[in-house]
């Protein structure tokens, strides 16, 4: 129903609502009344009147937006109604030069809109939507105010060009795009540069605002130009990775002229900073243009202008102290690198003189290193792809960088040193706690840090040796923690990353034996230092120096130890037999890093490293159990180390290694522990330590089922412990944080055990004992994400066929067994979750969260609903979403489950009496966005629904797995279930045709697979069960008493069960 205001004054009143109003129920039912207006057929006469004679600037704001919703719909408006639109907006722009930014903005992306959505319509033979371009011409040749919106009109088009519409078909846009970038797009840059060169050719008025804001609109247009998407690539703007632009071979004359690139240096040294910036920006893209756009010759000479421009800029700073000029300006000097090689700059003629300003400038920037951090990244980058494509450089130009790279690594080195003291006396924020970028900046140092390495070896040996010396005296005075104990700290942190990052930095084909003399020299000062750091525990602790430590072994590890340490073996310790014309390789030198490790430390090889690492990781987990960050790391590391087959065997035979498998208690080791003291977010980290200790299990496990009982067997007593309080009075927190913190670590478990052999192991240890604990859990607290996430989670990962690791044998039920309990997890939690009506009438407010819905094209008898998760709630069903992924649940694959009570028992004729029935429940695919935004109405039309067929009743006192569905039929009353005190609650459902019988909701079975599963003669091998708890059953009877057939009970029937009929079978 059309909506009719008495006036105009009317709807400026509900924009001024809408756009600044502060009353929320205003801006509501202003939103709910505008949109009305949308659809209603005197929008176009309502948006006329809004811009002709509205009074504010909102109104003509509405009225843009109306035609940009009605231009935008799928089914467009006629042709001739969408020229005269177009041409009234560029009359109305053309006439109303006062208007406010914003609305011109809007009203001319409209006409952007019209203009690429119309832009291959024909009318009388020809393409009536691209005379746009001739229009703006118009526009030029009038005053300073019509040339401004001329320019944002080609601007606002280029842009809308190349944006991609997901709601229409990609390849229409494509067309589109290409189309005009043959046609059009060229033609528009010239255009806009033949701007720029007049406005150079004249003297700048920078106190005229009007020729500020043409300057600015045309740099936009030229920056849109070279921005746009040439070849459907897609690229993220807001990413350097692909930063190669694809200039079309039409546009190479443009490129070539050497005033094309002068013309926005120029611009750069006569604007003021917030246009230069612009100028700068349309730089950045000239330099990442495609080398095969030039022959050999033509690159260089293109090159070479590039290079006279930057020696321009760095010789004239002044422009660099803004920092948007200066964070262009870094993203220009790492492009010119990505686009070329160091052969290629190493031959222009300006290069020795360029790279002396480039490396001052950096230095400078080091120095200053609280001043634009992101910026640092760019000039990082430059210095690290220069310096690892020296050994490529065939030229016999000098590179320069043996001289020039060991002072930016001492600039970086020394500022980092120097900020410290700063830090700490003023309060500011510290670099080391923005750990992302720390650790960016030293990937990209370590290849600058090993050009000339014995200068940075030996710069990094002298300041550590003075700040270690210090850090002893603050140690034993009796001062105690003090300022400049947090200095030293500081620095000392430093210092270990720093170390970390050179020793990482090593690169084999580079590398010589003096080299890792030099890494053995760095080395053994932080093993002394680590020594220093754990005999003072927990006196003497310090997170930030921690956390370094971690850094340095990781990256020490990386380079030195394990497979690294074979490959390096076999290419350097080469021994010679005179009787043998071959190379042998000796795998028994130790490499030079050990010598001096050895005279001061006694660490020979990488087996005494190992040691070392785990004796550290063992004190982190046992001193550090309240710091998150210092555990998260320790734990990540040692998966680490526990990745590698070769490191795992020697792991195994160290003394901290199996004493961390006997004893994984919070005894031993307080992060485990379920103390009030430790957030629930803080368990997260017991999954990865339990992935480690398993894997360091497996090495010699076999098929030792007593072994892995001994394992276990901290978690028996957990599981034990619950399982004799769960049903008495306890203090409901320290079981919720128990199940959480165990959950965790079976998943950890669980994921570690890639073999059949020992998956089994788990399962039977975990069936039947203990799963039906995390059931009950998942029914108790199916409310709290925090506990129910990592229960599914881990039932997730146990459904994970990893490494074919749940092919059981023919005769076993435990792929069966798995599946229903997997799929008596989903319905639990499924169930308890579901809102009591989940698919409204008509006048019902929108449902919650989940939704049961009849799936289209299905028979309506019987009812099988499926539970659908809206977008908004993701996340908090991330650990369903992931175990309804493993099972492959879609509309054609129905969900058997199994509840315990509330359903009613059939009589079989198979000799199954008291089987409950089994529930059918499907997983929805995702709905649209648009789908939740709908109101119920408009919710049953879009599903083809007169009204809803699915409602749920829950009988009073029942809980919420008791609920039934029941279907309700047009034109005839509900039929009401059973009273209790006629034997309890029972389903019902009408017939499609209005019949009087009724059947049990769920009764009939699905066939899954094409061929029924059959057993194979004998007797299966059940379960093994251990403890007194586990009862012996059969396999084969298990497995034929769960895929026994069913008759199809009589229809009706309305006996029902008694309580002892409700039981599951499992």
């Amino acid at each position: 129903m059309a909506l009719h205001f008495q006036s105009l004054a009317e709807l400026e009143v509900l924009c001024t609502h809408l756009y600044i109003g502060t009353d929320l129920t205003q801006r509501i039912e202003a939103e709910k009344a505008l949109l009305e207006l949308i659809d209603s057929p005197e929008c176009l006469s309502k948006c006329q009147l809004l811009l002709e004679q509205g009074t504010t600037s909102y109104a003509q704001l509405l009225a843009a937006t109306c035609l940009s919703k009605l231009i935008s719909r799928v089914s467009p408006l006629p042709v001739e109604q969408r020229i005269d639109i177009r041409n009234y907006i560029l009359n109305y722009v053309a006439s109303q030069l006062k208007l406010a930014p914003f609305v011109i903005q809007a009203l001319i992306q409209v006409i952007a809109k019209i203009t690429k959505l119309g832009w291959f319509e024909v009318q009388k033979d020809q393409f009536v939507f691209r005379e746009i371009i001739a229009d703006v011409k118009k526009f030029l040749q009038g005053t300073m105010e019509h040339c401004i919106i001329g320019v944002i009109i080609l601007s606002e088009l280029t842009q809308e060009m190349n944006l991609v519409d997901y709601s229409r078909p990609s390849a229409k846009h494509r067309k589109i795009a290409t189309s005009f970038r043959d046609t059009s797009l060229k033609d528009i840059l010239v255009l806009a540069c033949s701007l720029l060169k007049e406005v150079l050719a004249k003297p700048l008025n920078l106190q005229d605002e009007s020729q500020q804001t043409l300057v600015m609109q045309v740099l936009k247009l030229v920056l849109n130009c070279l921005n746009f998407d040439f070849i459907g690539s897609l690229a993220d703007e807001s990413a350097d990775d692909l930063c190669t632009v694809q200039i079309p071979t039409t546009w190479r004359t443009i490129f070539l002229e050497p005033e094309t690139l002068d013309l926005f240096f120029n611009l750069y040294h006569s604007l003021p900073p917030l246009l230069s910036q612009l100028a700068l920006s349309c730089l950045v893209q000239f330099a990442s243009t495609r080398r095969s756009l030039f022959s050999s010759p033509e690159r260089a000479k293109y090159l070479g202008n590039l290079i006279k421009g930057v020696r321009r800029i760095l010789e004239n700073p002044q422009g660099l102290s803004d920092p948007g000029n200066y964070h262009e300006f870094c993203r220009f000097l790492a492009r010119l690198k990505t686009n070329y090689q160091l052969g290629e700059l190493v031959m222009v003629k300006e290069y020795p003189e360029v790279i002396r300003l480039i490396a001052n400038f950096t230095i400078t920037s080091l120095q200053h290193w609280e001043f634009a951090p992101n910026s640092v990244h760019y000039l990082l980058t430059l210095w690290q792809r220069m310096v690892a494509s020296v050994p490529f450089v065939k030229s016999t130009e000098p590179h320069l960088l043996d001289t020039y790279a060991p002072e930016i690594t001492k600039a970086f080195i020394t500022s980092r040193l120097e900020s410290v003291a700063i830090v700490v006396r003023d309060h500011l924020d510290d670099p080391l706690d923005d750990a992302a970028t720390v650790f960016q900046q030293l990937e990209q140092l370590c290849t600058v840090s090993r050009c000339e390495y014995e200068k940075t070896c030996t710069l990094l040996v002298q300041l550590f040796d003075q700040n270690a010396q210090n850090y002893q005296k603050l140690l034993h005075s009796a001062s105690g923690i003090t300022v400049d104990m947090a200095i030293q700290e500081g620095r000392l942190a430093w210092l270990v990353y720093l170390v970390g990052t050179v020793v990482g930095g090593r690169l084999t084909y580079t590398s010589t034996d003096e080299h890792d003399a030099m890494d053995g020299e760095l080395s053994c000062r932080v093993f002394q230092l680590i020594s220093l750091m754990d005999t003072g525990l927990p006196r003497c602790s310090n997170e930030k120096i921690e956390l370094a430590i971690l850094w340095f072994l990781d990256q020490f590890r990386k380079t030195y130890v394990g497979d690294q340490l074979q490959r390096t073996s076999k290419e350097q310790n080469i021994v010679y037999k005179p009787d043998c014309l071959v190379q042998i390789p000796n795998l028994l030198l130790p490499s030079r890093v050990y010598a001096r490790m050895s005279e001061v430390l006694g660490i020979t090889d990488d087996n005494h490293v190992l040691e070392t690492f785990m004796t550290k990781i063992v004190t982190n987990l046992k001193y550090w159990g309240r710091c998150e960050p210092v555990i998260s790391r320790t734990l990540q590391f040692l998966n680490d180390l526990s990745v590698g087959y070769i490191l795992l065997k020697k792991l195994v035979k160290i003394d901290a290694v199996k004493f961390m498998l006997k004893n994984h208690t919070s005894e031993h080791f307080p992060f485990l522990g379920i103390s009030d003291r430790y957030s629930l977010s803080d368990f997260r980290c017991r999954t990865t330590f339990y992935t480690a200790l398993t894997r360091l299990l497996m090495v010699d496990l076999g098929e030792d089922e007593d072994e892995f009982e001994n394992f276990m067997l901290p978690l028996t007593v957990s599981f034990e412990t619950i399982l004799q309080i769960f049903n008495n009075n306890f203090k409901q927190e320290d079981v919720k944080r128990m199940l959480i913190g165990l959950a965790r670590d079976l998943r950890g478990i669980a994921f570690a055990l890639n073999t059949k052999t020992s998956y089994t192991m788990l399962f039977d240890w975990m069936y039947p004992a203990y799963l039906p604990i995390l059931q009950r859990a998942v029914e108790r607290w199916y409310g709290e994400p925090a506990c129910t996430t990592p229960i599914l989670k881990l039932m997730a990962e146990l459904m994970q066929n990893r490494s074919q690791r749940l092919n059981f044998d023919a005769s076993s039920p435990n792929g069966i067994l798995l599946f229903r309990e997997a799929s008596k997890m989903i319905c639990t939690y499924a169930i308890s979750e579901t809102e009591p009506v989940l698919l409204p009438a008509a006048g019902v407010p929108h449902p919650g969260p989940h939704e049961l819905h009849h799936p289209l094209g299905a028979s309506r008898t019987p009812v099988r609903p499926h539970v659908h998760l809206r977008g908004p709630h993701y996340s908090r069903y991330s650990g369903l979403l992931q175990l309804l992924y493993q099972l492959r649940l879609h509309r054609h694959l129905p969900l058997q489950a199994h509840s315990k009570r509330g359903q009613e028992a059939t009589s079989d004729p198979g000799g199954h009496p008291g089987r409950p029935e089994t529930v059918t429940f499907y997983a929805a695919k995702s709905r649209c966005p648009a789908a939740d935004d709908v109101g119920p109405h408009e919710h049953h039309r879009l599903r083809r629904l007169s009204e809803p067929v699915v409602s749920i009743q829950a009988s009073p006192g029942a809980r919420p797995a008791q609920r039934e569905v029941f279907q309700r039929i047009e034109g005839k009353s509900d039929k009401q279930p059973a009273s209790p005190q006629a034997g309890g609650p029972r389903p019902v459902l009408q017939e499609p045709d209005g019949g009087g019988g009724a059947e049990p909701v769920h009764q009939e079975q699905r066939q899954v697979h094409p061929e029924p599963v059959r057993l194979q003669k004998g007797r299966g091998r059940g379960p093994a069960q251990r403890g007194q708890h586990r009862t012996v059953r059969s396999g084969h009877d298990e497995l034929t008493r769960l895929l026994q057939p069913r008759a199809r009970p009589p229809f009706p029937r309305d006996s029902c069960g008694s309580e002892s009929q409700h039981r599951d079978v499992g």
